[in-house]
């Protein structure tokens, strides 16, 4: 039967609600595990090619790349303490349960997820940082970074003082009260939703104004736009977890917000790894990424095999860029034909596409 650490038993059985009726009867811990370790396990394998791509394709490593293995060891820390969760008893409507160790564990749950979705966004703010240059972007890159800290310390703290005495959350026959958990909880994932919607719309203008072929800047534009799969996550995950508790099933309240807290977790990392990951789709499947007529009033340079390029400035001086990075006193001449191609007004965007370099 259900008891705590001291081995009294709640006056109230806890009964089965509608939602746990489709998870076996008695003991529903496991179906949390599972979900767990599957997600985990792709998300791993997603930032081990983001990894390999950085270090063995593109040879560059960046800070967001060092932030998101940081989001991984969390993850995986999140599978760790749902494991202990389930070997102490969690999700269990019969049998011996040690709601104090449980409460503990879920604690300290909630506070590595919120430090994970805090550091997932951090890595896609610093890429952001080292894809755009707009002023305006960067600032507002800043100024999300600074928000991530006080949404993170209300994640944790929040959880963590949500009684008073803090223990009475482990031990509820202590005496002391609680805030509502609702309350939290939905405030806690509004915080967390509205950062995600800023963080995905932020780029889409600067995408839709690259001068890209009209493949590559859909493909950007869909990456991104994949993002709010996380969102979609986030909300799921409150309304599942508010619903069971409305219908008095605390087990499956608890259950549905381990599950949705490290599927929004992995899915916010493989979706913050899919720029990355870009240069594997053009290497496996360079088709798609080809354009069978230039996209309208696009300016790009003609292919050359086999030949040397030369570039020179009008004063013959060593090449440089604008302040605007526009090339416009710049010139291209191949070697032994009498062709010289004036590059004057086309972007460094036009020339480089500055996500391959992502």
């Amino acid at each position: 039967m259900l008891t705590d650490s001291n081995g009294q038993t709640p006056s109230d059985p806890v009964g089965l609600s509608p939602t746990a009726v489709e998870f076996e009867d008695g003991d529903v811990g496991w179906q949390a595990l599972g979900p767990a370790i599957a997600l985990t396990t792709v998300s791993s394998v997603v930032v081990g090619l983001r990894w390999y791509a950085r270090c063995k394709i593109v040879r560059r490593v960046g800070l967001d790349d060092y932030i998101i293995l940081i989001s991984l060891i969390l993850v995986w820390m999140m599978s760790g303490l749902i494991g202990a969760s389930v070997h102490h008893g969690v999700g269990k409507y019969h049998g011996d349960v040690n709601t104090n160790m449980i409460a503990k564990l879920i604690v300290a749950q909630n506070s590595v997820w919120a430090i994970t979705v805090s550091t997932t966004k951090a890595s896609i703010l610093v890429q952001y940082l080292r894809i755009f240059n707009n002023r305006r972007n960067r600032i507002t890159c800043y100024i999300l970074m600074a928000s991530l800290l006080p949404a993170t310390c209300w994640g944790i703290f929040g959880g963590i003082f949500l009684c008073n005495p803090a223990r009475k959350l482990w031990n509820p026959y202590l005496p002391g009260h609680c805030r509502d958990a609702q309350i939290y909880w939905t405030s806690v994932a509004g915080v967390d939703i509205g950062l995600d919607i800023l963080v995905l719309l932020l780029p889409i203008p600067s995408i839709s104004g690259l001068r890209l072929p009209r493949k590559q800047k859909i493909a950007t534009m869909l990456v991104f736009l994949l993002g709010f799969l996380v969102c979609a996550v986030s909300v799921v995950r409150v309304a599942t977890v508010v619903g069971a508790a409305t219908q008095g099933d605390l087990i499956m309240s608890g259950i549905w917000s381990i599950i949705w807290s490290v599927t929004e977790a992995n899915v916010g990392i493989i979706c913050a790894s899919l720029l990355a990951l870009r240069v594997w789709i053009v290497r496996i499947c360079p088709k798609l990424m080809e354009e069978t007529e230039p996209p309208q009033n696009a300016q790009r340079l003609p292919m050359m095999e086999n030949a040397e390029a030369t570039w020179r400035s009008a004063d013959s001086e060593a090449p440089t860029l604008g302040a605007d990075g526009s090339l416009s006193t710049m010139q291209l001449k191949v070697p032994g034909s009498s062709q010289v191609y004036d590059l004057g007004g086309i972007q460094e965007a036009d020339i480089v596409d500055p996500l391959m370099a992502t």
